[in-house]
């Protein structure tokens, strides 16, 4: 499903209707949220029935300022929760499947009503306590980080914003395609960029979704950019771009290769001799096992890389041994991990439970996006204690090997708003053991989680991981 969500600042221009035109035939979305529209229903309805939207709900203008309009396809069944100037909430189904909660909101831009704004908003969480979606102009600056040039960002407003988050215990979906939203149109020194427009969700969503993308569009027509919420997801295969490597020239079949490709005389029809001559001699070379041995010295870089890079300072909770040490009697060791792409924000959580003789008796796996690696980090541990709970155990070792998490969850220190409502779910759910603790342990003691956790954000990790140990597993065990 696709979603769009802009404040277009005022709907009548020719350059905002065909940008929304281009990003409707683009993404075809199912729904499509429009903020300041600035303008009446008749008008509106005229530009959905163009686009072909089944059905609409909209928020007048108070004059020539606001105005909002909600549009969707008839795949998609949303129920109108409640509605003002500044939010609709809806909730949202789609071919019968179980139904979420979406609030699309466009935050007051008067200071004086900001606050009272994310007091409301906090309690449409009392609608349910399931799967919750926020997505719109926040009209809030979090951070110095969201804002660049003009005044400081404002602190008062920025901790209404991160105590709703933490109220509601809600995550933000990181957002590709720029780090700022808004843009005063303005030239050199006296430009400023701000992110006003986010997307948050509750961990319930999360789970539901894990693939989720945001992505800001270019701002054409408007000071804002449009954002897309993708809820399975979006993936672009990219062309690598063919490079010579001069190591090759040390291969003695590459000289051969390049001849041969280069007396070859036979070309496409309407191609030029030249290019004719660079196509073969690309594709020779990229037959010829150079360029297998070229990817196999890259894969054994990365490997030796990742062995000896430098370990993380120790805490005091170090556990100092150089392999996984098995629990005592009546514990079962609960291990996770988490892989992260910081380039694309994909992830994958491993958790491996194993009893005092070593055997592996839970474990489970998990992808999803993420916007940074401490967050997947979180989600692992989250992970494996939830299958622990599942599984009735009632002592429990849990071990990871960032340093940082484990001491944040003995601390249950919140103090970071990207991870602390996760943080206290890890928490909340220890204290259904009887016993549960957590400690840092270093790589190797934690391999097996570790080689999980890439293997299936590479998608190359069998379903039946557990009952048919894989090749590259069973050593590590």
């Amino acid at each position: 499903m696709a979603l769009i969500s802009w404040n277009v600042r005022g709907l009548g221009q020719k350059d905002t209707i065909r940008s929304l035109k281009v990003m409707n035939a683009n993404f075809n979305p199912c729904i499509i949220f429009l903020s300041e529209t600035k303008q009446k229903k008749p008008f509106l309805e005229r530009i959905r029935k163009r686009l072909k939207f089944d059905s609409s709900f909209y928020i007048d203008p108070l004059g020539i300022s606001g105005g909002l309009a909600l549009w969707w396809k008839s795949d998609s069944n949303i129920s109108i929760l409640s509605s003002d100037k500044n939010c609709i909430h809806t909730s949202i189904s789609c071919a019968g499947e179980p139904p979420w909660l979406c609030s699309f909101i466009y935050g007051p831009p008067k200071r004086e009503e900001k606050q009272e704004f994310w007091y409301h908003l906090a309690s449409l969480r009392s609608y349910s306590s399931c799967k919750w979606c926020i997505i719109g102009d926040s009209n809030i600056v979090a951070s110095q980080d969201e804002k660049l040039g003009g005044l400081p960002y404002d602190l008062a407003q920025a901790n209404w914003f991160l105590n709703f988050l933490d109220e509601c215990q809600l995550m933000e979906l990181p957002i590709k395609g720029g780090s700022f939203s808004w843009s005063n149109k303005q030239c050199e020194e006296n430009n400023i960029l701000e992110k006003l427009d986010r997307i948050m969700f509750s961990s319930e969503w999360s789970d539901y979704f894990p693939r989720a993308t945001g992505i800001f569009e270019v701002a054409i027509g408007s000071d804002h950019s449009p954002l897309i919420l993708l809820t399975c997801g979006f993936r672009k295969k990219w062309k690598k771009d063919f490079k010579f490597e001069s190591r090759w020239l040390i291969e003695d079949e590459c000289k051969d290769n390049v001849h041969s490709a280069w007396s070859d005389s036979t070309r496409e029809p309407n191609q030029s001799p030249l290019v004719g001559k660079l196509n073969k001699t690309k594709a020779r070379v990229l037959e010829s096992p150079i360029e297998v041995w070229h990817y196999a010295e890259e894969a054994f870089c990365e490997f030796s890389n990742s062995i000896l890079r430098p370990e993380i300072s120790p805490t005091p909770r170090v556990i100092q041994t150089k392999s996984w040490s098995p629990p005592p009697p009546g514990v079962v060791k609960v291990n996770c991990d988490a892989s992260f792409d910081a380039s694309s924000g994909v992830a994958a959580a491993a958790a491996i439970i194993r009893d005092c003789s070593g055997c592996i008796v839970r474990g489970a796996t998990k992808s999803f996006t993420a916007s940074s690696a401490s967050v997947a980090e979180s989600l692992a541990a989250r992970l494996g204690l939830s299958i622990a709970i599942d599984a009735s155990f009632s002592n429990v070792f849990m071990e990871t090997d960032n340093a940082d998490l484990a001491s944040r969850l003995n601390a249950k220190s919140f103090s970071s708003w990207e991870t602390a409502s996760i943080d206290r779910d890890i928490v909340n759910l220890a204290s259904s053991f009887s016993s549960c603790q957590f400690s840092f342990v270093r790589r190797e003691c934690n391999c097996a989680a570790d080689w999980i956790a890439k293997a299936v954000r590479l998608e190359r990790c069998p379903q039946d991981w557990i009952s048919v140990i894989p090749e590259g597993l069973r050593p590590l065990l």
